[in-house]
């Protein structure tokens, strides 16, 4: 079992709205932490996971955390191998109408996401829903950067 103050005293850390843990080693472990830890925080405006190694699981654990809060405006889960598993629990979040609106970048760049994934992700952009629950065509405009560059998508996807 986890522990739960090591999770409030790093979620406490939070530093001008966002949380970088660049290249530390986190692992599956350290990532279902940070997640269950970010549960508890609707501050944080951006997280930058890049080169952590988390794997699918804890990938899929921190995009469940993000759907708790809408205020989430930059995600990097570069070189994370999250997978297909964890590719298609992004295009869970970017679908959600409370929380994809306000996602500016999101950085998925190196986690092998497949084609499968990334034909989710493209029609989750394509026809994100606005808070009223009409369905808008094109409606990704505040996206302002998206990364997938070497995820193993084929031209084909």
């Amino acid at each position: 079992a986890m522990q739960l103050e090591p999770q409030m005293a790093f979620i406490t850390q939070v530093n001008n709205g966002g949380i970088s843990l660049r290249h530390f080693p986190l692992g599956f472990r350290g990532g279902k932490a940070v997640a269950m830890a970010l549960q508890r925080n609707s501050s944080v405006a951006y997280v930058d996971f890049a080169g952590c190694d988390m794997g699918a699981d804890a990938v899929t654990a921190l995009a469940g955390a993000v759907t708790t809060s809408g205020s989430y405006k930059s995600i990097d889960l570069t070189l994370n191998k999250s997978g297909e598993k964890g590719g298609e629990a992004i295009c869970k979040v970017m679908r959600d109408k409370s929380v994809a609106p306000n996602i500016r970048r999101l950085l998925l760049r190196g986690n092998q996401i497949g084609d499968k994934a990334a034909k989710q992700l493209a029609q989750a952009l394509l026809c994100l829903h606005a808070p009223s629950g009409e369905v808008h065509k094109g409606w990704c405009a505040h996206l302002w950067y998206l990364d997938l560059r070497e995820n193993h998508i084929s031209a084909d996807a």
